[in-house]
């Protein structure tokens, strides 16, 4: 059963920014798809998730993400780079730069699996153990909302994102394993 939270662990093992970007779609189309910036963090054997959702344009999903990312000062970002959505990361490295941070680890990722099958092997059993912890907020009831449609749901912005996430987290902690 999935719940939200209000509160989150002081420290993590692992964490990440990933966004799903969605960019060059109109912010008032209801029909179109979210840019989901998820982080989410490893503490205690579960995964917690802040998410912020919204449509809106390529330059406040950068603003966006460096906003989450100083919030968590999280391990790297992770970007979903599927055509044009790859020069999202160029655009946000420079505005990390920008804005003080320096060189911030970001990480291209580009889908070639099914979304669905993607999607559902890797959530499904962090789903199944409770190992998933949402922040109550939009971003996480809108979350919530979207897990319990998928796959059959208009939107899944959000599962994606946690899905990339979830894949980012697991990388750095078999690294910590070697």
């Amino acid at each position: 059963m999935m719940t939200l939270h209000a509160c989150f662990p002081d420290k993590f093992e692992v964490s990440v920014v990933y966004v799903d970007p969605s960019m060059g779609k109109s912010a008032k189309n209801i029909h179109c798809d979210y840019s989901a910036i998820c982080f989410a963090g490893w503490a205690r054997n579960t995964l917690w998730i802040d998410m912020d959702m919204e449509r809106r344009p390529p330059t406040q999903i950068c603003r966006d993400v460096i906003t989450m990312y100083k919030k968590y000062v999280p391990n790297c970002i992770g970007c979903e780079s599927n055509g044009f959505q790859s020069m999202l990361a160029e655009n946000l490295a420079k505005m990390l730069r920008e804005s003080g941070l320096g060189n911030v680890n970001i990480f291209e990722h580009n889908n070639t699996i099914n979304k669905v099958l993607r999607i559902s092997e890797t959530l499904d059993p962090y789903l199944e153990r409770g190992e998933i912890k949402i922040l109550d907020n939009d971003g996480g009831r809108l979350l919530l909302e979207q897990l319990r449609d998928f796959p059959n749901g208009i939107h899944d912005d959000g599962p994606d994102s946690v899905q990339g996430a979830i894949t980012l987290i697991m990388k750095y902690l078999a690294k910590e394993e070697q």
